[in-house]
């Protein structure tokens, strides 16, 4: 949990330093481009009064040219007057483009060009190689992001070594909650095995309704610390073996049989549809505690008289286990909250029938520790079906 949080302020801050980053650059290279545009403009301007006085020369490639007789963009003379790198065919050439597309100032590849205009008819053309301009362009746009892109990593590895230091007491806390919820746990194994065993003793001698109490309800603690062992190594993350790919419809029907006579002596009956040979990589005791745990629950909260479906099938490339009941006490805006530990949708009822309230936390965790995706589908008052994508 830390660690996700501590990614997301990661990525949030790389994610603000790059939009901070793309509007800077954008700002930089607008100014660049405007920069390199009046300076294509001037240097026009100084050949068109270069022209003008004889004694001026500009030393790039250059044409100055008259246009003569002008009746439309077809019917014109040209006249060259001043040129430098550039022969009359490509004079002329680069001329008619530049008529045809009847604008004042343009480009052709990286020659750009001013016509002189009379009212509206164009009197003469000036045009220039800008080709080392561009490349100066090119080099300060360059220049511009790389430097910021070394701005944008420095702040961005700075970031993701600032959040260990702001999460670092956080993980602290979180490892300790742990550490004292798993020793706790181990702490009330023992006298709570102690109290059992002693109301067993107890029992065979006294009948009494007290006894059975205890007995009842020394069960019930032990169910919840062995959840909570469970939920804490889970959150420890400790595996000592690898995933291996194994019969997911073996481990379901394995764990369907045990619950088919319980479900029958609570008047409901299991109805299941497993395909056969469906592989899937993972933990094979996991699926078997998923199932488990989701069977328990449809078995406790089905309505009397009414079948459990259980089905498991190959959709897509993904195996999907489901697992539907009729009965369900959880609103529909609940539905995210089913897999936060200890949640009841009604307190007093579960309680009456067992369960430790964290089945589907557990279950999630296993889930999520072999990469697959458990889901709830509630109907108010209808219908729950619990869906694992595998």
């Amino acid at each position: 949990m830390i660690r996700k949080a501590q990614l997301k302020y990661v990525l949030f801050s790389i994610l603000v330093v790059l939009l901070f980053f793309s509007v800077v650059f954008g700002i930089f290279t607008s100014i660049i481009n405007n920069g390199t545009h009046h300076e294509i403009i001037n240097k026009l301007n100084e050949i068109e009064f270069s022209y003008q006085q004889e004694n001026i020369s500009y030393p790039h490639d250059h044409f100055v040219a008259l246009i003569l007789d002008y009746e439309n963009q077809e019917d014109y003379s040209l006249a060259p007057k001043k040129s430098m790198g550039f022969n009359d065919e490509q004079i002329k050439s680069l001329t008619k483009t530049a008529l045809d597309k009847g604008i004042p100032f343009g480009s052709v590849d990286n020659v750009y060009y001013k016509l002189v205009l009379a009212g509206s008819t164009p009197q003469m053309i000036i045009a220039t190689d800008a080709t080392h301009i561009l490349e100066v362009h090119d080099q300060n746009v360059s220049k511009t992001f790389w430097g910021l892109l070394v701005i944008l990593s420095l702040i961005s590895l700075f970031s993701s070594l600032f959040s260990f230091w702001v999460f670092k007491p956080l993980q602290q806390n979180l490892y300790k909650q742990r550490q004292f919820l798993s020793d706790v746990s181990h702490e009330l194994k023992t006298p709570v095995a102690i109290i059992s065993a002693n109301a067993d003793v107890l029992s065979n001698n006294v009948d009494s309704e007290y006894l059975k109490n205890i007995k009842s309800q020394s069960e019930r603690i032990g169910v919840l610390v062995n959840d909570l062992l469970t939920l804490s190594s889970l959150d420890e993350k400790v595996v000592n073996q690898k995933k291996q790919h194994f019969l997911a419809n073996e481990a379901v029907l394995q764990t369907l049989l045990p619950f088919d006579a319980v479900a029958f002596e609570n008047k409901k009956f299991i109805k299941f549809d497993v395909e056969e040979n469906l592989s899937v990589l993972g933990y094979r005791e996991d699926l078997v505690k998923i199932c488990g745990i989701l069977l328990d629950n449809a078995v406790k909260y089905a309505t009397p008289d009414t079948e459990i479906t259980v089905s498991l099938k190959k959709v897509g490339k993904k195996t999907v286990l489901s697992v539907f009941n009729y009965g369900c006490e959880v609103e529909n805006h609940h539905t995210e909250r089913i897999f936060e530990r200890f949640y009841r949708a009604d307190v007093s009822r579960s309680r009456n029938l067992g369960g430790s309230g964290l089945g589907l936390s557990i279950a999630k965790s296993l889930a999520k520790r072999n990469r697959w995706k458990i889901e709830a589908k509630p109907k108010y008052n209808d219908s729950m079906e619990m869906i694992v994508i595998m």
